[in-house]
């Protein structure tokens, strides 16, 4: 999701199995905002990442 100060231009790249596309539809820019606010609700914070990959890799 790409936006900055012309909201004209704001779009979304996705991929496909046929290639990518470009998708810059209100309601589509909607969505998918949507979709990442969720993702990055759900991420573990920078250091709580680091923790996680440190500890993974001391148990392989």
């Amino acid at each position: 999701y790409a936006s900055g100060v012309v909201p004209q231009l704001d779009t979304v790249h996705i991929d496909t199995p046929f290639g990518g596309a470009f998708l810059d539809a209100v309601a589509d820019l909607k969505r998918y905002k949507a979709l990442l606010d969720l993702a990055e609700k759900a991420a573990l914070s920078a250091d709580e990442s680091r923790s996680f990959i440190h500890h993974v890799a001391r148990e392989l």
